[in-house]
């Protein structure tokens, strides 16, 4: 048994398989689909309803879902450590925090981290693995946790989506702009700033040419790509994604890999949403 768990939520994009592995500890995130409450969709019913233009939306998990994941190991004798998702993207990290303060109160006897990742998506699953390497290493909590602070806002996010339309849905962007975009075939490439919040780097015509805006950006932001590992995230298009997996690793990335966007992001975007997280200087 790890000496400490370490928890995040179901936004953070990597499969039930790979959580188990690397001995995660997963909220789930609570989605309403046409008016019906669901915890744990799996990926496969979230994008059959999303393809038939189901009315989606996301909820915050309760600081109970958080307890209800964490207590176990604290009751076996775990400290914890809480890596969540971007404050300025969701509520559901001051949904943690309670939690894990609560917990505080319960188990003074044990440590517990709270971070605030400023990431999401694919870039919170590089935090989440590199925690994840650092414990299987045996680092301790704290070195841990230093070590996710010092990287969290070295993690560059990069976005494009294939229809604009689920930005108007869901209050990102005017519906008169939308329906511009999508006419004259308009992509935005999107990016997470330094405090987490969602930003519009540029735009270019063509789903194929902000496919490609995204491979340039891994090259021109990337330390080192022949030593990181680079995240790929994608709204069941997992062609493109390949494709764009292929060229990154062409270009000399120690490795690629590619999940599937989970609902937090992928309700917003809709299908062919593709996003790429890597290690920069800076943001």
């Amino acid at each position: 048994m790890h000496p400490y768990a370490i928890v995040t939520e179901a936004s953070c994009d990597l499969s039930p398989e790979r959580f188990a592995s690397l001995q995660v500890l997963v909220v789930p995130v609570p989605l309403s689909i046409n008016g019906k409450q669901y915890k744990g969709v799996s990926l496969e019913q979230f994008y059959t309803q999303l393809r038939a233009k189901a009315v989606i939306k996301t909820a915050t998990p309760s600081p109970e879902d958080f307890i209800h994941v964490a207590k176990p190991a604290l009751q076996k004798g775990q400290d914890v450590l809480y890596a969540g998702l971007s404050t300025t993207l969701s509520g559901t990290f001051q949904s943690g925090r309670i939690a894990m303060e609560e917990l505080k109160q319960r188990y003074p006897e044990r440590q517990i981290i709270s971070i605030d990742t400023l990431c999401g998506a694919m870039g919170q699953a590089l935090l989440v693995e590199m925690a994840a390497k650092a414990r299987a290493d045996g680092k301790s909590l704290q070195e841990t946790a230093d070590l996710i602070e010092a990287n969290k806002t070295r993690v560059s996010h990069y976005f494009t989506l294939d229809q604009l339309e689920y930005l108007s849905r869901s209050g990102r962007l005017p519906s008169f702009q939308a329906r511009l975009g999508d006419i004259l075939n308009i992509k935005p490439i999107l990016k997470l700033d330094a405090l987490g919040h969602f930003q519009i780097s540029t735009k270019v015509r063509t789903y194929n040419k902000a496919i490609n805006r995204l491979y340039e950006k891994v090259i021109e932001k990337a330390v080192e790509l022949k030593n990181q590992v680079v995240y790929i995230s994608h709204a069941d298009v997992r062609a493109a994604a390949e494709g764009l997996a292929d060229k990154i690793r062409l270009a000399g990335a120690r490795e690629v890999v590619v999940t599937m966007l989970g609902p937090a992001i992928a309700s917003h975007f809709g299908i062919g949403g593709i996003g790429v997280a890597f290690l920069s200087n800076t943001r």
